[in-house]
C-alpha cells in the first residue's frame, strides 16, 4: 500500500504559466477594447473639449483609430444609439479571439496538474477542484525523453469518465490522440517515486480485480512535439526504440570488408516522401 502523498511542481514552472496565460488574455483583452473604443467613437462621436483637457488622450485616439478621422459628438446626436446597435458586429471577431485565449488560459494553467496519490487512487487538480481517479482507471502511461534520458514529459492516460472532455486537448498536444488525459513533467517532486507508484499500484489493483489490466508503459509513444521542446538533437538526430531494433546489421561487400549501412530516422524520412 501507498501513503498519501501529494506532489507539486516548483513555484517557478507554475508563476512561468501563470505569466503566459495572463500575457495571452491580455492581448486579446486590448484587442477587444481597442475594437470597442472604435465602435463607441465611431457610433456616438468623440468630445473634441476632452483633447486638451487630459494628457495624451490625442496620442491614444491617433493609435486605437489609426488615424481615420471620427465623427464630433455634436453632429452625430441621437443616432449614437442605433449606430452602436448595428455596428456590433464588428465586435465578433476581437470576442472570437478573447474566448479562444481565456479557453487557452484555463487549459494552459491546469496542464501541469499537482497529484495526490493514495491507496484507493490519486486526485488530479483542474480548475480548483479535485478529480479522482481510481488505480484501476489508469490505462497507458506514454514517455518522451530527451536525448541525455534526463528529462522527461509523460501523458497518463485514463478512462473516458474520470477527466472532463478539456482533458483531450493534452492527448492532441502530445501525439494528436482523443483520449482523456493528463501531463506529468520530471519537474514534479519526487518524479521517480510517482512513477513508481503509478506501475506498482496499478499493477497491485490488478491482481486483486478481474478483468482490470494494469497501466501500460509505452516508451515508444514519444510525442513529436515535446521531443523537439526537450532536445532538438533528440528529434534530429536520435531514433526510436523501435527503430533502433529495426536497424538493419552489417553488410558485406564483395571485397570482403563490413559496410555500415545507416539510415535516417523515419520521422526525418517521411518529410521528404
Amino acid at each position: 500500500m501507498v501513503a498519501e502523498h501529494i506532489h507539486r511542481y516548483p513555484r517557478w514552472i507554475t508563476w512561468a504559466i501563470d505569466l503566459l496565460s495572463f500575457l495571452i488574455v491580455g492581448a486579446a483583452l486590448l484587442l477587444f477594447s481597442r475594437d470597442l473604443m472604435n465602435l463607441l467613437w465611431r457610433s456616438y462621436g468623440i468630445d473634441t473639449s476632452l483633447m486638451t483637457r487630459v494628457p495624451y488622450l490625442p496620442e491614444i485616439v491617433q493609435t486605437i483609430t489609426q488615424g481615420a478621422g471620427l465623427p464630433r459628438r455634436e453632429v452625430v446626436g441621437g443616432a449614437g444609439t442605433m449606430n452602436f446597435v448595428f455596428g456590433l458586429s464588428q465586435l465578433l471577431p476581437a470576442l472570437g479571439w478573447l474566448a479562444l485565449a481565456l479557453l487557452l488560459a484555463v487549459l494552459f494553467r491546469n496542464s501541469l496538474p499537482t497529484i495526490r496519490t493514495s491507496p484507493r487512487g490519486m486526485l488530479v487538480e483542474f480548475g480548483g477542484d479535485w478529480l479522482p481517479i481510481p488505480w484501476e482507471m489508469l490505462r497507458a502511461i506514454k514517455v518522451t525523453e530527451d536525448l541525455a534520458a534526463e528529462r522527461f514529459v509523460l501523458l497518463a492516460e485514463t478512462e473516458r469518465k474520470q477527466l472532463t472532455f478539456w482533458h483531450r486537448f493534452y492527448s492532441i498536444l502530445y501525439r494528436f490522440s482523443f483520449r482523456r488525459s493528463f501531463l506529468i513533467i520530471s519537474a514534479i517532486s519526487d518524479f521517480q517515486d510517482l512513477i513508481k507508484t503509478l506501475l506498482s499500484e496499478t499493477d497491485r489493483v490488478a491482481r486483486v480485480l478481474d478483468n482490470v489490466k494494469p497501466a501500460r508503459l509505452q516508451e515508444e509513444a514519444s510525442s513529436p512535439l515535446f521531443r523537439l521542446l526537450l532536445s532538438p538533437g533528440s528529434f534530429f538526430s536520435r531514433r526510436t526504440k523501435a527503430e533502433v531494433a529495426a536497424a538493419p546489421a552489417q553488410v558485406m561487400s564483395l571485397s570482403g570488408r563490413e559496410v555500415l549501412q545507416g539510415v535516417y530516422p523515419r520521422r526525418i524520412s517521411a518529410i521528404f516522401v
